[in-house]
């Protein structure tokens, strides 16, 4: 396949052509009558046939078009709609959808001699209001209700919902909850006292429940090494240590926890011996995460526990250990996965540490990544862990509740931490409102601003039409009516319930959005959609064959 350059205005139409194919694919999965498309993979014929009903999913199945010049359009949308999957969870059809009617929009104007830089310099005014419009209308989640509302307009899945709004009312807004499947066909969820580590119990002849392959250490000593603990002369400080405080003739005796990279060797051997002995009741754990997950792993366990980590990279040995690098532990649950530990720790560190992840955690500038690691330190710190597990009857509806139980659980923190609007697309037609008041102010100064302004409202209000479109529901009369309504005193929360065609308060249908995931949807279907827009250039080949230098 050779490379080629596309030019404009053919190299515009093809990108819009692709792009539109794909959002026109998304947008039917948009709202209460979504459709569902049927995804089958070439490639095996032992893979089955996948229904699909959400737009990032959908969008990710995508990965090429037949012609190249339209897969480029096409690869632009997905990139957009997926990067919106990652951080709100849903939204990822709004986006679609709203990038789509943007772009056209904005075609339709360059078509008639508009410039499109003075256009995006516009639909960004446009967005300005439009976020000043949605963090005006956003209203605090208040009770579990607001929560399992916020949930079920998601995932349409009411047992889902309910335990997803059970778990964050109970955890809190720092919440890190994980997700398993399990083979029973109910939904099942798990609380942690104290902070989940990514850890395994070093050997079987330390576990405290054989059968269940467990140990569980209450009221322990904890000691922090930053390196492969092998060597008796390494452990022998901590048994000297433990067997100092044991009481004289006790019959209980003193509870020791190690926390390494790995325990082998003479040293696990002894910490066994010690305890087959009864002299004391030890458990070694090995730290699974590597490089910098693993540092922040030490600094949490020694921000809870109040031990010292000693690291053999900055000088540290552990046979230098004293009693006041040992740390305390209220509980220690080790298994074969993962190791949960409760602690007082010293409550200044502690605190300090939070504040630090914080900022990680809102700094928007950062990878999804690091802010997710952020607020998953945040939630083992403060305790607010838990597991929702995922049954149903088949492995087709597991995997299709999980795939939803993820949804829900970007959705909700962006709910609890930046409020809620009146779903079904109202919270948006609001805003369009907003920008068409911004649009009639540019006009006075520059008519070009002000072109860009009112094509994003349209654009704004277009998830609104297409929700009633896909309800078989003809949306001009009754977004007429809605605005209508709206524009009477008193909150602005009329929609329609697409399901039954009427025009109701949307908080008292329980029909919600997150205004985070709104935000998030806008603010990258105007970046996307306007870039589309400036593109007249398009540049076609494949990976050029490596060249080795003489």
């Amino acid at each position: 396949m050779q490379p080629s350059v596309l030019l404009a205005p053919a190299a515009g139409d093809a990108l819009f052509r692709g792009f539109d194919r794909l959002a026109e694919l998304l947008a039917y999965t948009l709202g209460p009558s979504q459709g569902h498309a049927l995804s089958e993979s070439l490639t095996s014929r032992a893979n089955r046939p996948e229904f699909v009903s959400d737009a990032a999913v959908l969008a990710r199945r995508m990965m090429q078009f037949p012609d190249r010049a339209e897969d480029v359009g096409a690869m632009l949308l997905r990139q957009l709609v997926w990067r919106v999957h990652l951080r709100a969870g849903d939204g990822s059809a709004t986006a679609a959808v709203v990038a789509q009617t943007l772009l056209r929009e904005g075609r339709r104007l360059v078509a008639g001699g508009a410039n499109p830089m003075r256009l995006r310099a516009g639909a960004e005014a446009g967005l300005q209001a439009a976020l000043v419009s949605i963090a005006s209308q956003a209203r605090p989640v208040r009770d579990y209700g607001d929560l399992i509302r916020l949930a079920l307009t998601a995932t349409g899945e009411e047992p889902l919902s309910i335990a997803l709004g059970e778990m964050f009312h109970n955890l809190g807004n720092g919440a890190h909850i994980d997700v398993e499947e399990f083979a029973a066909p109910y939904i099942e969820r798990d609380y942690h006292e104290g902070g989940r580590w990514k850890a395994r119990i070093s050997s079987p002849h330390l576990y405290t429940d054989a059968a269940a392959h467990k140990a569980t250490l209450t009221n322990c000593a904890v000691a922090l090494f930053d390196g492969d603990v092998t060597e008796f002369d390494q452990v022998e400080p901590l048994l000297r240590f433990a067997l100092e405080l044991a009481p004289d003739g006790g019959d209980t005796p003193v509870r020791v926890a190690l926390f390494a990279h790995e325990v082998r060797g003479e040293a696990l051997g002894a910490l066994i011996a010690n305890t087959q002995q009864k002299k004391i009741q030890a458990v070694a754990i090995d730290l699974r995460r590597a490089g910098a997950q693993r540092e922040a792993d030490f600094d949490d366990l020694a921000a809870l526990t109040g031990a010292t980590v000693i690291a053999p990279h900055a000088g540290g040995r552990l046979q230098a250990l004293g009693r006041s690098d040992i740390g305390m532990a209220t509980r220690v649950f080790a298994g074969t996965e993962d190791v949960i530990v409760a602690a007082e720790g010293r409550q200044a560190v502690r605190e300090k540490v939070i504040r630090s992840l914080n900022g990680r955690a809102r700094n928007r500038a950062l990878p999804d990544a690091e802010r997710d690691d952020a607020r998953f330190r945040i939630a083992r710190l403060i305790g607010q862990l838990g597991t929702l597990k995922i049954g149903a009857h088949t492995e087709a509806e597991r995997a299709s509740l999980r795939q939803k139980a993820d949804k829900g659980l970007r959705i909700l923190p962006l709910a609890l931490e930046e409020g809620w609007l009146p779903g079904g697309g109202g919270g948006l037609v609001a805003a369009a409102q907003a920008v068409s008041a911004r649009a009639s102010a540019l006009a006075e100064t520059d008519p070009e601003l002000a072109w860009g302004a009112r094509a994003l409202a349209t654009a704004l209000e277009a998830p609104f039409r297409r929700i009633l479109s896909n309800a078989r529901i003809d949306p001009a009369p009754k977004l007429a009516e809605v605005r209508a309504r709206n524009a009477k005193r008193g909150p602005k929360d009329f929609g329609v319930n697409a399901l039954r065609g009427e025009i109701v308060r949307m908080p008292e249908a329980g029909i919600l959005d997150a205004a985070g995931v709104m935000r998030e949807a806008i603010t990258a279907a105007v970046s996307g959609a306007m870039m589309a827009l400036s593109t007249d250039t398009t540049v076609l080949r494949s990976n050029p064959p490596l060249v080795y230098e003489p």
